[in-house]
């Protein structure tokens, strides 16, 4: 009896096992660094922030960076700061490297890149004319990888909305077509969508895109006015077969009050 129970036992263990390593998870951080400015009316103090979005980053240990409002000084900046990390995301004012970026880096060790490319929200989102949101545009960047262990497919999309509601209704409908397009080949496409949306869950485009079946891991408060909390513009959406834990959302301050950017980031772990 004790022999047949042993044996059932290792074979128990055996049949469960694989379920078990084949599990993944991996860290993500969205984050909108507020853009850096240094001279005229719109300097936010770049200077005194650089060290603490610095910081932030690097504590962060994130396998994922999702990044809003990154100026291309601060791109060779972030860089720099995480080292040996990827990269993807086009400058929104020319398609390459002026004007803010929705960038998307991730660890070179982890994840092989199958493909990448940043659109436009407006009416002609392969170039970066503007015809939704004056005098912004406003766009978003995706990226499809491969987990080198797990060898499963993930597509990340990071974007930066309009800040009319009429339009941001536009760009969530441009953004759920882009996704069925791009993960058209994917039976249960693993979908993970970073961003500022610039309105809250009560808002037509995040129902548009809880719709479509991707729920939103936080709606917490994220966007800071004289570094007070007043609104919820951030969130990660993900698809059902993703799950989220450990979420937090985090904002740096020095002893003298001074903000790391005008956003949290969120952090979270994301498993499937």
């Amino acid at each position: 009896m004790q022999k047949s129970l042993y044996a059932f036992l290792i074979c128990t263990i055996t049949l469960f096992e694989p379920t078990l390593v084949c599990a993944k998870e991996i860290s993500v951080m969205t984050w909108n660094i507020q853009v850096g400015q240094n001279k005229g009316l719109a300097q936010n103090n770049w200077p005194a922030r650089k060290s603490l979005v610095q910081k932030q980053l690097v504590d962060a240990k994130a396998d994922i960076y999702c990044l809003q409002e990154v100026s291309p000084d601060q791109k060779a900046f972030i860089a720099k700061t995480l080292g040996d990390f990827a990269q993807v995301g086009a400058g929104r004012d020319d398609g390459k490297n002026l004007g803010e970026h929705c960038l998307i880096l991730f660890k070179k060790e982890l994840f092989e890149l199958s493909n990448g490319e940043t659109f436009w929200l407006s009416d002609t989102p392969e170039t970066c004319k503007n015809t939704w949101d004056f005098p912004f545009k406003r766009i978003c960047t995706w990226v499809s990888f491969t987990d080198k262990k797990s060898d499963k497919k993930l597509f990340v999309f990071n974007t930066h909305f309009p800040l009319n509601p009429l339009v941001q209704e536009k760009a969530a409908m441009l953004l759920k077509e882009r996704i069925k397009k791009v993960t058209n080949s994917q039976t249960k496409p693993l979908v993970v969508i970073c961003g500022d949306f610039n309105c809250d869950n009560k808002s037509k485009a995040w129902k548009i895109l809880q719709d479509t079946g991707f729920k939103p891991i936080s709606n917490a408060k994220s966007i800071t006015v004289m570094g007070k909390l007043v609104a919820c513009t951030d969130t990660i959406f993900i698809s059902k077969d993703i799950k989220a834990t450990e979420t937090r959302l985090h904002l740096l301050r020095s002893k003298t009050g001074t903000c790391a950017s005008d956003h949290q980031s969120i952090e979270t772990k994301l498993s499937f």
